[in-house]
């Protein structure tokens, strides 16, 4: 099994790719656009660092094109070959229910009772609502879209331009989330992201 894989350093402007043509080609704007929005201060929020792999079933070794380039924001390559253009996916607004309704928590109210986005956590804030929609609407999962419609009901900042990756990044570094197979854009949370929302949020520091 081949792995591409994708590194990016947001610190210092450097991307770096490594895997067939046709990965190199899909990937390398969507990062650099996501490193601008980064050095620029832009009002979404960006993890530090992002992997990204990508796994073949071709069992040669070295994937035909396989190639390694890193690149700075500033257009500076290293590499001798130039790549396509990629851009971040849109994602449209999933409505869900999230007004009071009887016994049932809203979704502001309960949002701000765990304080998700107090340390600026992307993550953070994905769990809670995920939780919201899991375990107070009681729905088998929450979508990329009802992400985005729950971001902009409760007037957030910094609504994530590429919010698959991150939610694949806090997946992969956290154990936050797990995809629902055979739905596409559609997540559930683990069992430690509900600990996580039950217990520590929000933090020791603001309880």
């Amino acid at each position: 099994m081949n792995t591409a894989k994708a590194k990016i350093n947001l610190k210092d402007g450097q991307i770096e790719l490594e895997g067939s043509e046709e990965f190199v080609s899909n990937q390398l704007e969507h990062f650099k656009e996501y490193i601008k929005a980064y050095q620029n201060n832009s009002d979404f929020e960006a993890e530090e660092s992002v992997e990204v792999e990508s796994h073949s079933s071709n069992p040669t070794s070295t994937p035909k094109g396989s190639k390694t380039v890193t690149e700075t924001t500033n257009g500076e390559k290293k590499s001798k070959k130039k790549t396509s253009s990629g851009k971040a996916p849109s994602i449209e607004s999933e409505k869900f229910d999230y007004l009071k309704d009887g016994k049932i928590e809203g979704l502001k109210d309960f949002f701000l009772s765990k304080c998700p986005g107090a340390d600026s956590n992307t993550g953070n804030k994905i769990a809670a609502i995920g939780y919201y929609i899991q375990f107070v609407r009681k729905l088998p999962y929450f979508t990329e879209g009802n992400v985005e419609f729950a971001y902009r009901i409760l007037d957030l900042k910094g609504r994530p331009k590429f919010m698959r990756q991150i939610i694949i990044n806090n997946k992969n570094t956290r154990d936050l989330f797990e995809p629902v197979e055979g739905v596409s854009g559609a997540w559930k949370l683990t069992r430690a992201a509900e600990i996580f929302v039950d217990e520590d949020l929000p933090t020791k520091s603001e309880k």
